[in-house]
């Protein structure tokens, strides 16, 4: 992993931010070489791959904390919330120029939503106080926006993709986009206390069990080639990521609740302590 990051930092990186979407097999760039199925304007740099590599930085950090990954990591924060998220907007830009200037009008409300988990966490490894307030700012900011357009009033769960210039909203609900949105709720509920981000993860998650899940089969109804990956990594990802923020807020509550009875035993005379609490 650290050999990879060195390459990619060494041929991919641009002094601007970011990471070069694609490059021949001798690290070659042209424009040619960036189109391909997940980029169809042959953008330089793209949300999907940069936010992935993002994501595999943020990981690779967390395993080895050494001065020059933290570093890359700290590079792609502030390339992501300086020049990805589109302020204006609300939104990430999906396809960008080398300068950042945005290609497309593409609202990806799975790739808000899981981004704005990754730049809170990446943040807070780094441990930098005003890096950890811009995250949050716009974990809060993005999540704000992509359930209020992106969240179906009716049956619940968050739809796939919007477009600025048109407005319109493809309503297509896919299963990533609601395991993400379960995660990046459940975030925001984590540090700003606001029962709304809870609701919202709880909407997704039931949405989820109601119409996304095979409970005869234990998979989730999908398209038969996203099975696989959907088995070895979306799915264990989602659910790993709920339980560690779950198992964080029951040892907050616990450590509340044991406070709790700390003070009052030191302010309620111990004779009648077992009153109180027998």
């Amino acid at each position: 992993a650290r050999q990879v990051l060195s390459l990619l930092n060494r041929h991919m990186k641009y002094p601007q931010g970011g990471y070069a979407d694609s490059a021949a097999r001798d690290w070659l760039r042209d424009d040619w070489i960036n189109f391909w199925v997940k980029n169809r304007t042959g953008a330089a740099k793209l949300l999907n791959s940069n936010m992935h590599l993002f994501e595999a930085i943020y990981n690779l950090a967390q395993a080895a904390p050494e001065p020059w990954i933290l570093q890359s990591l700290r590079d792609e924060l502030e390339f992501l919330l300086g020049t990805v998220v589109d302020r204006k907007l609300h939104h990430l830009k999906a396809a960008m120029d080398v300068s950042g200037a945005r290609l497309d009008h593409e609202i990806n409300y799975g790739h808000d939503a899981e981004c704005s988990y990754l730049l809170t966490g990446a943040a807070e490894l780094l441990g930098d106080a005003d890096l950890i307030r811009r995250a949050r700012e716009t974990a809060v900011d993005l999540m704000d926006h992509v359930l209020a357009e992106g969240m179906d009033p009716e049956y619940g769960g968050l739809y796939y993709i919007g477009d600025s210039a048109s407005g319109e909203i493809n309503r297509a609900k896919i299963w990533w986009v609601q395991a993400e949105g379960i995660t990046a709720s459940f975030n925001c509920y984590q540090f700003t206390g606001d029962r709304r981000y809870l609701d919202a993860a709880v909407n997704i998650w039931n949405y989820v069990e109601r119409y996304v899940v095979n409970h005869d089969l234990g998979v989730h109804l999908l398209y038969l080639y996203t099975v696989l990956r959907t088995q070895i990594f979306n799915v264990p990802k989602i659910l790993t990521e709920i339980q560690r923020r779950m198992l964080r807020v029951y040892e907050r509550a616990v450590f509340t609740i044991l406070q709790i009875h700390i003070d009052l035993f030191l302010v309620i005379p111990f004779s009648n302590y077992n009153r109180y609490f027998s």
